[in-house]
């Protein structure tokens, strides 16, 4: 006699057409919308390249107008310099005077000025530079910071009324020299940091 078979309690799980398509529907909006993403960050990232590669090159050129600069001013300061040297020296008051009523700066003290315009330009745009041209570039702007400051020192002079009293000419001319060596020095050692900070730049 032939046992009656067992009913399987174990229900078969079968996927509808409608949701297969569903699923199949919703894997390719997740794919599309993850590539779409993926090469949005890509443009993102190429944009950024391209931005920093230009900042740089526009800092590289600033900076060497600005060393191109420094070499002229420097070269006058130094010749104004060495021409009251020896008077100095020898304690010459009289040549000193006629110095000092004389045309000392042809030239005046500075005609043109070291600019930062481009460095600015960056730190607003938020352009994003490696640890090494970052830091670099910060120092280089911050020395020239205190060239300015030099400058701006020296040409305060010429608003101060007791620079133009006749009885102080002696004092006056000291300090004017003390205020055009320090800047003559910082023009100098900002060549020199400007030089460094290029061979950083162009490797």
């Amino acid at each position: 006699m032939t046992k009656p078979k067992k009913k399987s309690n174990t229900k078969k799980f079968n996927l509808g057409t409608r949701t297969l398509d569903h699923l199949i529907h919703g894997g390719l909006i997740f794919t599309s919308v993850f590539l779409a993403f993926m090469l949005n960050e890509c443009r993102i990232g190429q944009q950024e390249k391209k931005d920093t590669k230009m900042a740089l090159h526009a800092i590289t050129a600033e900076i060497r107008n600005n060393k191109a600069l420094l070499e002229h001013w420097s070269a006058y300061h130094k010749e104004i310099i060495d021409n009251v040297t020896p008077a100095y020296a020898e304690e010459d008051e009289e040549a000193l005077k006629i110095l000092w009523e004389g045309d000392l700066a042809p030239e005046g003290i500075m005609r043109a000025i070291i600019t930062n315009d481009a460095w600015n330009m960056a730190r607003h745009n938020r352009i994003t530079f490696d640890i090494k041209t970052s830091m670099a570039l910060s120092r280089l702007y911050e020395h020239q910071e205190y060239t300015r400051n030099a400058l701006q020192n020296l040409l305060a002079l010429y608003n101060e009324r007791e620079y133009f009293r006749e009885e102080l000419w002696l004092e006056n001319f000291e300090i004017f020299m003390m205020r055009l060596s320090e800047l003559y020095a910082q023009e100098v050692s900002l060549i020199q940091h400007s030089e460094e900070v290029l061979e950083v730049l162009e490797k």
